[in-house]
């Protein structure tokens, strides 16, 4: 009897060390868990395709010689992404489905007409945590009008991928912390005679709100509110132009940490600030932004795969 029971209590101590040697050497899933944090990234597979709809609403409000100028403008945008690779960098194949852009101020309601565009396809480019690479056409893109004007730039401009860009660091739900950010960039274009150098200041507070469900798919809920300084300086055809401002901007986001998708993005933005023209023309120009977007994933199509 004895016997028996130190051969029973010697099996239940190796079940144990089974038990415990098997949940050591489990690894959590790829995004991570509540218990040990969560580690965001977009993890599409090849082929899979993905609709987006995106609007825009904004007001802006300006100051000349001593009048005051408003105007409003709204966005629509409707597009696929369907995944072409997988990598270091995540490239999408874009199709563009509906585009439009309206302006309304006190000359009237104006149209931007961006000719034969459905259905035509670029190339965007972006990390895995979501910040964007590169935007290449692959088929001719016409040149956006307003009204009869032809619109300077190229109509890869208004294509531009909306994404979200994840943190990049381990969270729980609850999480709270700030990171700051400070931007450079130049700008020049040779055939509009323009060049422009600016600088964005900005510090962000990240906060996880929650858990909850979008699409029928389990989301981490992340709000992001930023406050930045900006300034700018360059010459536009022999005219000098220096901007300050400053502003914030409150995003709303839910992210599919189980699948990699962003499902819905909604952004408040507020800008105030003063741009100085000075050369052929002398004068101070006070201005005001606002605008609320909102990105929503419409469908989801993942690739099938074998057996299924």
């Amino acid at each position: 009897m004895r016997r028996f029971c130190l051969c029973h209590i010697g099996g239940l101590f190796l079940l144990m060390i089974v038990i415990v040697l098997s949940c050591a050497g489990k690894k959590p899933p790829a995004w991570g868990d509540a218990e040990n944090g969560y580690a965001l990234s977009y993890r599409p597979t090849v082929g899979d395709v993905y609709c987006y709809e995106k609007t825009m609403e904004g007001t802006n409000s300006m100051e000349r010689m001593g009048q005051t100028f408003e105007s409003t403008s709204s966005q629509t945008f409707i597009f696929q992404l369907e995944t072409e690779k997988v990598d270091t960098a995540i490239s999408f194949i874009m199709t563009v489905d509906t585009i439009g852009y309206s302006f309304e101020s006190q000359q009237g309601m104006q149209k931007m007409d961006f000719g034969d565009i459905k259905g035509k396809k670029i190339r965007a480019t972006m990390t895995p945590k979501g910040a964007a690479r590169d935007i290449v056409p692959i088929d001719s893109l016409p040149i956006p009008k307003m009204g009869d004007r032809p619109m300077e730039g190229e109509a890869k401009g208004w294509l531009s991928v909306p994404v979200f860009k994840v943190p990049d660091r381990l969270f729980k739900v609850g999480d709270s912390w700030t990171e700051a950010k400070l931007d450079t960039n130049t700008h020049t274009d040779t055939t509009r005679q323009f060049t422009r150098t600016s600088i964005n200041d900005s510090k962000s507070k990240y906060t996880i709100l929650g858990e909850e469900t979008k699409l029928g798919l389990s989301c981490l809920h992340i709000q992001v509110e930023t406050e930045y300084a900006a300034q700018s300086w360059g010459t536009m055809r022999g005219t000098e132009m220096n901007s300050e401002g400053s502003g914030e901007t409150i995003s709303h986001a839910w992210f599919a940490y189980k699948e990699g998708i962003l499902v819905e993005n909604d952004i408040e933005t507020f800008y105030e600030g003063t741009t100085a023209f000075s050369g052929q023309m002398n004068m101070t120009s006070p201005n005001t932004n606002e605008s609320k977007s909102s990105l929503k994933l419409v469908k989801w199509i993942p690739v099938k795969k074998s057996g299924d």
